[in-house]
């Protein structure tokens, strides 16, 4: 028998053989099944990676029992670096959105100096939520150039005003 038909024998032993033992193994530490998944997978690349030194090996099941413990660890430790990461950026995310919303809503409460209040509502829809002329016209009930037209309409009408508006940029 040639060697690599001998690894692909070997490989295929062992996952059928471990597969069931570790994927308990890590279903005691984890519930998520999609992140067994993952090491399961990690753990037979990193078994064909060294597939002739575990061909010598005296015990190669518990090289594997080994290795998805580790990478079991390594995934859990960057789940959990994820898990800090995302929370330190949804507190600064918190505490950063009163202060702009507040902006905000005072730039837009001090364009009704210059513009209707319709217009005021149109110019939000479209600059501030990126809403789409033909969303914004079926919402106030004009046809979609009409909204083209207000909206080019009303930013000149501010243009006029730029230093004044200046102070209430956010």
């Amino acid at each position: 028998m040639r060697k690599r038909e001998r690894q692909r024998i070997l490989a295929e032993s062992l996952i059928e053989e471990m597969e069931p033992v570790l994927a308990g193994m890590l279903l005691a530490w984890t519930q998520d099944h999609a992140l067994i998944e993952d090491i399961l997978m990690d753990t037979w690349v990193a078994m064909t990676e060294h597939i002739e030194m575990l061909e010598r090996h005296e015990n190669p099941q518990g090289w594997l029992v080994k290795t998805a413990k580790y990478k079991a660890w390594h995934a859990l430790e960057k789940q959990k670096w994820m898990r800090e990461k995302e929370a330190a950026l949804c507190e600064a995310i918190r505490d950063n959105i009163p202060k702009a919303i507040q902006e905000e809503t005072a730039f837009f409460e001090n364009l009704s100096r210059w513009l209707p209040e319709k217009d005021v509502e149109i110019l939000k829809f479209y600059y501030l939520y990126g809403v789409s002329y033909r969303e914004i016209a079926d919402h106030f009930g004009i046809s979609e150039p009409a909204c083209r037209q207000k909206v080019s309409r009303a930013t000149r009408k501010l243009r006029k005003h730029r230093e004044e508006l200046k102070q209430w940029l956010p």
